[in-house]
């Protein structure tokens, strides 16, 4: 008995997340409605209650027959899930907000491959201290992962130095030299 009135619960969440407040409601309902009850052999045990529906008549048939609720498989299903929140981003025009840039980017939406095209265009250019600026400030925005920098900045040059970094920065070579040269 306990076990029915939790799918009715589920249900009523599983449509909340989905937005769909209207079904949401009405589980919500079917589930009260059916705590006052000792046993429900069937469907039609419930028939008769305020708020119940043949969906829900059917609901509990299913449920008792093969323990299972196709419905809210399909709803707290997480590929569901993603294909629904998919196709509700791909409807959209032009991000306008961070979050909802952070969602197209998740999504791989067209307008984010255009923008990264066009960005990988840009920065090919660019000189290593403004891509690293860059990186910087995207990440204060919240549009990069915040991660641990264990990037070396020249203190004389500004220059940040990597283990991957092609650009060198030869600072500490030339104050040597110029030391060397001063004592002899």
């Amino acid at each position: 008995m306990q076990e029915i009135v939790e799918l009715f619960e589920s249900l009523s969440r599983a449509y909340a997340e989905h937005d769909d407040d209207g079904r949401a409601a009405s589980f919500a309902k079917v589930a009260e409605s059916i705590k006052c009850l000792k046993k429900i052999t069937c469907g039609a045990d419930i028939a008769n209650l305020h708020g119940v529906g043949q969906s829900s008549v059917e609901i509990v048939d299913e449920f008792l027959e093969t323990g299972r609720c196709e419905r809210l498989e399909e709803l707290t299903d997480v590929e569901t899930k993603i294909r629904l929140r998919t196709n509700e981003l791909l409807g959209m025009e032009r991000p306008k907000t961070k979050d909802v840039m952070k969602s197209f980017v998740l999504v791989k939406h067209p307008y984010v491959k255009e923008c990264t095209k066009t960005a990988k265009d840009l920065l090919k250019g660019v000189h290593v201290h403004v891509k690293v600026a860059m990186a910087d400030l995207l990440r204060r925005e919240g549009f990069l992962p915040d991660y641990p920098v264990e990037d070396i900045r020249c203190d004389t040059c500004h220059l940040y130095r990597d283990e991957t970094c092609s650009d060198e920065c030869t600072c500490e070579e030339i104050i040597l030299e110029r030391e060397l040269r001063a004592l002899q």
